[in-house]
C-alpha cells in the first residue's frame, strides 16, 4: 500500500474516532442533563436547575472542538488525496454544497441539543422561583443566582452565535489548504 493510501485511511479512522466522540459526548448530555433535572425537581429547588450548565457549556465545547477537527482532517484529504481511488470528501462536498442541497445536512440541528438543554434548564428555573417571597428574602445569594440565571444561557447564546454557521468552517479550511498545497508545488519547482 501507498504511503499516500496509508495516510488517507489512518486520517479518514481518525475522522471516525472524532465522530464517535462527538456521540458520545451528546449522550453524555443527554444523560447528565435528565438525571440532574430528575433530582432538581424532586428537590424543587430552583438553584438545581441551572447546574445542568455544568455540562451543557462544556460538551458544546468540545462537540465543537472535534466538529472543527473532523472538517480540518476532512478538507485536508479532498485537498491533497482525492484525486485517485479515494473521493469520498469530494463527492460528499458536490453532494451537500453544489448539488443546491438536496441532502439534509446534519448541520442544521447541530446546535439543538445544547440550545434545547439551555432552554430548558433556563425556564425551569425561573419557573421554579418563588417571586413575590424571592422578591423580599432578595439576598446577595438569590442575586447572584438570579444573574446566573441570566448569564449561564447568555453564554450557550454566545457559543451558538460563534459557531451557527459550523459548516462555512469547511470552506475557509479547503481555501487554507488549497493555499498549503500551491506553496509547497511553488517550492518543489523552485528545488
Amino acid at each position: 500500500m501507498r504511503d499516500e493510501s496509508k495516510e488517507y485511511l489512518m486520517l479518514r479512522d481518525e475522522i471516525l474516532k472524532d465522530y464517535e466522540i462527538i456521540q458520545n459526548s451528546r449522550n453524555v448530555l443527554y444523560a447528565a442533563v435528565a438525571a440532574i433535572l430528575a433530582f432538581a425537581v424532586d428537590q424543587k429547588e430552583a438553584l438545581l436547575f441551572l447546574i445542568p450548565y455544568i455540562v451543557i457549556i462544556p460538551v458544546y465545547l468540545v462537540t465543537i472542538d472535534y466538529t472543527l477537527n473532523m472538517y480540518k482532517l476532512g478538507t485536508y484529504l479532498k485537498v491533497f488525496h482525492e484525486q485517485g481511488d479515494f473521493r469520498w470528501e469530494n463527492r460528499l462536498y458536490l453532494l451537500n454544497y453544489d448539488i443546491k442541497k438536496r441532502v439534509t445536512r446534519g448541520e442544521r440541528f447541530f446546535h439543538a441539543p445544547f440550545m434545547v438543554s439551555a432552554f430548558v434548564c433556563s425556564m425551569l428555573f425561573f419557573a421554579a422561583l418563588t417571586y413575590p417571597e424571592t422578591f423580599r428574602k432578595a439576598s446577595v445569594g438569590f442575586i447572584l443566582c438570579f444573574i446566573a440565571g441570566i448569564v449561564l444561557p447568555a453564554a450557550v447564546a454566545v457559543i451558538f452565535l460563534k459557531y451557527k454557521n459550523i459548516e462555512k468552517i469547511q470552506k475557509k479550511y479547503i481555501l487554507s489548504w488549497e493555499e498549503v498545497k500551491e506553496k509547497e508545488a511553488k517550492k518543489a519547482a523552485e528545488n
